[in-house]
């Protein structure tokens, strides 16, 4: 019956992008992305031979932290093909990481429709980045460097950040969902610009964004867990925040799932092989991260259902992130559950 309700959602999604003019295929490429552009008011395929590619790899996508991240989501599409999984946004999986290059600013674009010479191809998220040849990359190379890790939620169900949408700064209280998708892209973000997975690559990918915002370096800041206290001038004070509003400040949340990450068991359960095998052992851990963040459901989006898929999808680690949580946080028990809200937390929602 299951496989039935599916078989029909399928159908009609087709049947509804058909419709409106949108064919529910793959555009061909030789690369783990494609590039895109406005031509004529419509979003159009670049051609694989067009020597913007090797203009934006020479100037942009040459940072081994950037070239981990595209790498990480072409991994997770494969993933997805393997585990014969229905995926939460099929156009992304069908298609490669899609970046559009335009004259604005980098973030993600919603609900995209790109012809490709025969029709429109529907999907759900596309990377906008602001790129000339010639200009000066480094502000856009510091935005993909927390973009890319969005469009890894993205790609597995989560919902994060629009280019309409102001992200938070990481001192900044906001709501669980957007803490969350932060803190993840933060930790993810100086993950891939440090240690075996990328080298001896500098961090200043990860870290210029907020450059002149911090008197410590950000990387310093998430690693010793400072955000949990409160900011003021661009420094922690001796406050300490509150449980509940920790749970709702990106930088904390960040602290979480870097130390995750840094500590966490190589091995993962055998049912979940066939999603494994298609990621390099180096890129294992981001992979744990973004399935258990696939498993969450229709549980609230914030770090309390982060901490239950977690444990549930890898029952030998409880031991070892509800003691990270109690770390962080200060209270692992109240973070055993997501199915009540948190209290008395203006702001957090």
């Amino acid at each position: 019956m299951l496989r039935l309700r599916y078989y029909i959602l399928i159908v009609g999604v087709c049947v509804a992008l058909t419709l409106t003019g949108c064919q529910p295929r793959a555009i061909p490429a030789s690369r783990p992305y494609v590039l895109v552009r406005q031509e004529g008011g419509d979003l159009a395929i670049v051609g694989d031979d067009a020597a913007i590619y090797d203009d934006l790899e020479a100037e942009l996508l040459n940072a081994p932290d950037l070239q981990s991240l595209v790498a990480l989501y072409d991994h997770t599409r494969s993933a997805y093909i393997a585990t014969e999984t229905i995926a939460p946004r099929s156009g992304m999986m069908q298609n490669g990481l899609t970046i559009v290059l335009s004259d604005g600013s980098t973030g993600v674009l919603q609900n995209a429709r790109v012809w490709d010479g025969t029709g429109y191809v529907a999907i759900e998220r596309v990377v906008s980045i602001g790129f000339q040849a010639g200009a000066d990359p480094n502000h856009t190379r510091d935005a993909l460097a927390l973009v890319l890790p969005w469009m890894l939620l993205e790609l597995v169900g989560y919902p994060t950040f629009s280019t309409e949408e102001e992200a938070p700064w990481p001192h900044q209280m906001t709501t669980r969902r957007q803490a969350l998708a932060q803190g993840f892209a933060l930790a993810v973000s100086i993950w891939c610009a440090e240690g075996e997975m990328r080298g001896a690559h500098s961090l200043e990918p990860a870290l210029a964004t907020w450059e002149d915002a911090y008197t410590e370096p950000l990387d310093v800041l998430i690693r010793e867990n400072r955000f949990r206290y409160r900011f003021r001038h661009g420094a922690p004070t001796d406050e300490l925040r509150p449980r509940e509003e920790s749970l709702c400040t990106p930088g904390v949340v960040a602290a979480l799932l870097y130390r995750l990450l840094g500590n966490m068991e190589a091995g993962y359960p055998q049912r979940f092989m066939l999603w494994f095998v298609n990621y390099e052992g180096c890129e294992i851990p981001c992979a744990k991260l973004m399935l258990a963040v696939s498993r969450m459901g229709r549980r609230s989006g914030g770090v309390e259902a982060f901490v239950d898929s977690y444990a549930e999808t890898f029952p030998v680690e409880r031991a070892l992130i509800l003691p990270l949580v109690e770390e962080i946080f200060g209270n692992a028990e109240a973070l055993g559950s997501s199915s009540a809200p948190v209290a008395g937390s203006p702001g957090c929602g």
